[in-house]
């Protein structure tokens, strides 16, 4: 079955686009899971700093209590070793003033047991009365501690500074208040706090910012804050206890992942731990994954722009082997169905083109898959287009024989092409056996007409004389009578002459019958039937002669011809091959419609005819039989001919005969 043409560059384009498409679809999806990882990624270690935050930020404010304890306890120290000078009567300003310097506290003041200063280490900057804030302030063992970060608003005056103080109260209600400067508490807190923990986790690589804040503001943190958005409103909060969220946000125009925890020691909220990382990694990544994803769509582009060049040109590929199979196809189609054979030879005489017609003519067979050379094709065909060559002619009639042994008359005609620079010769080949077979048939109807006159002229004349022969033969039987001796021998010599004359007489009726040829009487008959009764009524006959009558005929319709002159067609036939087979062999009928005509074979076992006399066979007294007059093939030969058909021999010499009778069908 052929195969279909299809785009030469199809499967490359395919393939092409498929590489082209793999290579944005795999950066995209590698995007895509990097960013997923790097994701996860800033979440653990996000969350890793939180806990650590978390855990530092419990441990200082454990050591920020303790501080505050320890704080605490020394300043009512302070206080309790004033309130004993003082019951000793030892202790005035000055010497109230130097222990405040010893002690490294801000001032040092003691009030009477109806609460006014009655003493202070800084007159100028102590209040009047015990500070209110001790009140809302929860008692210690022996001490009250409070953070002084207000102004006093009394007449007395006021704090011009924050401080951490301590009330400490005597057996007889005398009180002291020992005051340390809130600066020196920051730095301690500073240095052991959250503050210095938020420090030291913002200067870790990656991390923007890290801040403690609750709803009222920020209580602590990075050095980079100087301000944050507040939580108030913000969706992001509030987070559930336990739990740690992440979001990207924007911090001082750039963008960071931030995580939030809620920060709860003791029971007590202290608000939501923020750490912010820079999100350089993710941008260099992500950027290098673009830069991989944008290569991807330039090279589909790119590819993409080949694929559709390729198309186009597979397209117009395909289009010029579409047009060259059309041609080839066509070209072909126009070779096969040549009559004359077509064989191209190139200059070492190799086929390198034969055509279907070539194995009808020449016996060879069709598609080589290797090319053959002319000579072994056909020798005296190679010898033909080698003279004519020679002797520079374009055409030439000759004869080569074929395979089977016949020779088969040819007209040759010779050209030569030359393509990409080599030299090729086309041979062409055309039957000329039915122009000669036609030439015969002109030649041997001119014979006829020629005979058929004189022949009537001859008949006219000898069968006068014959007839006038023939009176006086009567005469004399009638007559004359010889002695008795001698009357047998004279009865018998005038029965020989008369014998001689009816002979002559029937010789004579031939000649007029064949130059007074009738015209064919045509009627409607099928043509099988009238062979098969013509056979039937001459069977007994060959029988009685040892011969073998086997009849094959084919059926076919009514057509039209004189049943009388196919009659005497058929009879001539099979008499003339009983009488070259003899006493006993075979004759075989076999007929069939073949295109528009009826084939009639008659194959004989005889001797068959030497290649000599075959030409002759149909010519008008031509015989090769002792006595034959050589007019029943003629005759039978004539007959087809008026009828439109002919008659053919084919035979080798001991090998039987052959004689292909063909006949149009005609219906009207």
């Amino acid at each position: 079955m052929k195969q279909p043409l299809r785009n030469p560059l199809a499967l490359t384009a395919l393939v092409l686009v498929f590489v082209a498409l793999l290579l944005p679809v795999s950066a995209y999806l590698g995007y895509r899971r990097n960013l997923g990882n790097l994701d996860q990624m800033l979440y653990s270690k996000g969350s890793a700093l939180l806990e650590t935050v978390l855990h530092e930020a419990e441990n200082a404010l454990i050591a920020d209590r303790e501080i505050l304890d320890v704080l605490g306890a020394r300043l009512a120290d302070n206080c309790r070793y004033v309130l004993l000078l003082q019951r000793k009567g030892d202790l005035d300003q000055a010497r109230l003033g130097a222990l405040a310097r010893e002690a490294d506290l801000a001032r040092l003041d003691l009030y009477s047991p109806r609460g006014l200063l009655s003493l202070s280490s800084h007159p100028q900057q102590a209040p009047q009365k015990i500070p209110g804030d001790f009140n809302q302030a929860e008692r210690e063992e022996g001490y009250t501690p409070a953070f002084l970060t207000r102004r006093a608003e009394d007449e007395n005056g006021g704090y011009s500074r924050e401080y951490f103080a301590v009330l400490v109260f005597s057996l007889d209600s005398t009180a002291c208040v020992a005051c340390l400067d809130s600066e020196r508490l920051a730095q301690l807190r500073r240095r052991f706090g959250i503050g210095l923990i938020l420090e030291d986790i913002s200067a870790i690589q990656g991390v923007g910012y890290a801040v403690l804040q609750d709803t009222l503001g920020i209580i602590a943190a990075s050095y980079q804050v100087a301000a944050l958005g507040s939580i108030q409103g913000d969706p992001f909060f509030p987070i559930p206890s336990g739990e740690t969220r992440g979001r990207y946000m924007n911090f001082n125009g750039e963008e960071v992942y931030e995580l939030a925890s809620s920060f709860q020691f003791g029971g007590e909220n202290y608000g939501y731990l923020r750490v912010g990382l820079t999100t350089d990694e993710i941008r260099s990544i992500a950027a290098r994954d673009r830069r991989r994803f944008i290569q991807g769509v330039l090279i589909l582009a790119v590819l993409l722009i080949v694929v559709g060049a390729l198309y186009l040109a597979g397209r117009r590929q395909l289009r010029l082997e579409l047009e060259h199979s059309r041609i080839k196809g066509f070209s072909q189609s126009v070779l096969e169905g040549m009559t004359e054979a077509v064989i191209v030879v190139d200059e070492q005489k190799r086929i390198v083109l034969i055509n279907h017609a070539c194995e009808n003519l020449c016996g060879c067979s069709h598609g080589h898959s290797e090319p053959e050379s002319l000579d072994s094709l056909s020798g005296e065909l190679d010898e033909a287009v080698a003279r004519l060559e020679q002797e520079s002619l374009a055409a030439s009639e000759t004869e080569i024989q074929r395979p089977d042994g016949t020779l088969l008359p040819l007209l040759i005609s010779i050209s030569g092409i030359e393509v990409a620079g080599k030299r090729y010769t086309t041979i062409i080949l055309s039957d000329l056996t039915d122009r000669k077979q036609a030439e015969r048939l002109a030649l041997r109807n001119e014979k006829y007409k020629t005979m058929a006159e004189v022949s009537a002229g001859m008949a006219h004349e000898i069968r006068n004389p014959l007839n006038s022969i023939g009176m006086n033969v009567q005469r004399l039987k009638l007559e004359f009578s010889p002695e008795a001796a001698s009357r047998s021998e004279y009865e018998d010599f005038i029965d020989t002459i008369r014998s001689e004359v009816a002979r002559l007489n029937g010789i004579v009726e031939q000649f007029l019958k064949l130059a007074r040829f009738p015209e064919p009487k045509m009627e409607s008959f099928r043509l099988d039937r009238l062979v098969r009764d013509t056979l039937d009524f001459i069977r007994p006959e060959l029988a009685g002669r040892g011969i073998k009558l086997v009849a094959d005929l084919a059926g076919m319709p009514e057509s039209l011809f004189d049943p009388g002159q196919i009659r005497q067609v058929v009879t001539n036939l099979v008499t003339n091959a009983a009488e070259a087979m003899g006493d006993s062999g075979a004759l075989t009928v076999e007929g069939a419609p073949d295109g528009g005509d009826y084939r009639i074979v008659f194959s004989d076992t005889g001797p068959g005819i030497p290649a000599g006399e075959r030409e002759r066979i149909f010519e008008p007294f031509f015989s090769t039989k002792r006595g034959g007059m050589g007019l029943g093939l003629a005759i039978a030969a004539r007959i087809l001919s008026e009828h439109g058909g002919t008659v053919r021999v084919q035979s080798a010499q001991g090998r039987g005969a052959e004689f292909v009778v063909s006949i149009p069908v005609k219906t009207e």
